[in-house]
């Protein structure tokens, strides 16, 4: 009925198909691609996250922003109403003072009474005698045998680690 050679083609035909149709199957449900899909789905998700966390912080800091500087004009408001309470409550002994502070044009006026009215600290620790290490000094009440007890037991210790 037919001859051998059209079986024979058309098997190598049917072959040829099966195969490229096979091979376009695998790589369409094959799990590497579905993993790849995965793999690009989630990369994308996590794209967007970070976009969006980016997004919250830089807002976050804008309204941080916004919120100082408006602290900053109420403490600058707060400060003026004192002034000018204080100017118009205490009379002229301290006009002349909260006038130099309450103008900020004049920086060079309130250096100076800032750094008139500024006292440094004093050293509140008495020595017992002149010679004697003061009461913050760390040998204070110490004899010198116990320090150096003290210091060859620390260095023992630390010999041992």
């Amino acid at each position: 009925m037919y001859s051998l050679e059209l079986v024979i083609t058309v098997a190598i035909a049917a072959a040829i198909i099966g195969l490229v149709a096979g091979y376009i199957i695998t790589q369409r449900t094959s799990p590497s691609r579905q993993s790849q899909q995965q793999l690009e789905q989630h990369l994308n998700e996590m794209q967007q996250q970070q976009e969006s966390y980016q997004s919250e912080v830089s807002e976050h800091f804008v309204e941080t922003a916004e919120l100082l500087n408006q602290l900053t004009t109420s403490y600058r408001d707060v400060h003026t109403h004192l002034a000018k309470g204080a100017q118009l409550l205490a009379g002229d002994n301290a006009s002349q003072s909260l006038k130099a502070l309450g103008d900020d044009n004049d920086a060079a006026t309130i250096e100076n009474v800032a750094t008139d009215t500024i006292t440094p600290p004093l050293d509140y620790a008495p020595k017992v005698a002149p010679n004697e290490p003061g009461m913050l000094n760390e040998e204070f009440g110490l004899e010198k045998q116990e320090r150096q007890q003290e210091i060859e037991g620390v260095l023992a210790s630390e010999d041992r680690m």
